[in-house]
């Protein structure tokens, strides 16, 4: 985050609390409720899995539509990092790496760049061919996000970018 100047921090901290506040507007919503239920058929007592978390609470940040959209890269970039590093953070609690806002911020700034450096590379034509970016370039952004959150030696971020894209494209 040294590297990264003040007006960018500014930045980060407004989108990632306009996001959050996008996100608490959204938990209500039939379509966050449905995938609640969803993953709460899977048996699960109130608590949800890391993954199941990252789909209701990304569902939420997208019910109102209200989240931040980038028509450069034709992408709603926000909500798949935030919602997958809220979802992680009881990983991190249990790993007891205590990251602070500045740490978010840092996670959080790597896989927005992510997603929309694949988006302007990608350009219009990803979502003419009937793709939806948010989805399947925020799922890779989310993928960065997360394992600069945890740590992950380059090996294994790499991979984990690797299953992200071969997921996004239902390989």
């Amino acid at each position: 985050m040294s590297d990264s100047g003040a007006g960018v921090l500014d930045e980060a901290r407004r989108t990632w609390f306009d996001t959050l506040a996008a996100t608490a507007g959204g938990v209500a919503e039939n379509c966050t409720q449905a995938a609640w239920q969803a993953c709460m058929a899977d048996g699960a007592v109130d608590v949800l899995r890391p993954t199941e978390a990252a789909l209701v609470l990304g569902t939420a940040s997208h019910a109102l539509d209200y989240d931040d959209v980038c028509m450069l890269a034709t992408c709603h970039p926000s909500a798949p990092p935030v919602a997958a590093l809220l979802a992680l953070l009881p990983v991190l609690e249990q790993q007891r790496r205590g990251l602070q806002l500045k740490d978010f911020l840092a996670a959080y700034l790597l896989g927005t760049e992510t997603t929309l450096r694949l988006g302007q590379w990608l350009d219009f034509r990803h979502y003419g061919l009937g793709f939806h970016a948010t989805g399947t370039l925020g799922v890779v952004g989310a993928a960065a996000a997360c394992a600069h959150a945890l740590g992950l030696p380059r090996a294994r971020a790499h991979a984990a970018l690797a299953i992200a894209a071969s997921s996004a494209s239902g390989l």
